[in-house]
């Protein structure tokens, strides 16, 4: 299980490759590191409990990985225009990722699609 709580942002933002891509389940791509970086600040304000439990990992040739996870958390902030409820909720997803295949200590995640079970 894997916590939000103490999230060093600066450190994950390298985490991405500068053409990352993030397409979320509403279908809308967006690009650059920065969106990774603010679809994480938008989730970690609204659930600073959020929990994540990786169910499975698949790869899929030598670059995309595919993991099923689930997400725990307590509704405590706004979520794009929601206010906080103090409900608790359980989100099942699953994700694929293509990473940038070059030096392995240079790895970076190029892309990554989400679809969640809401």
């Amino acid at each position: 299980m894997v916590s939000s709580a103490k999230i060093d942002f600066a450190k994950v933002r390298q985490l991405f490759h500068p053409q990352y891509s993030y397409t979320g389940g509403d279908g809308q791509r967006k690009e650059g590191a920065e969106a990774g970086i603010a679809v994480a600040e938008t989730y970690t304000g609204a659930f600073p409990d959020l929990k994540f439990e990786v169910k499975r990992m698949h790869a899929v040739g030598d670059d995309v990985l595919v993991t099923e996870f689930v997400v725990r958390a307590t509704h405590q902030g706004e979520l794009m225009g929601i206010p906080p409820t103090g409900r608790k909720v359980e989100i099942h997803i699953c994700g694929s990722s293509a990473e940038f295949v070059g030096d392995f200590r240079l790895r970076q995640l190029t892309e990554r699609m989400v679809q969640g079970d809401f």
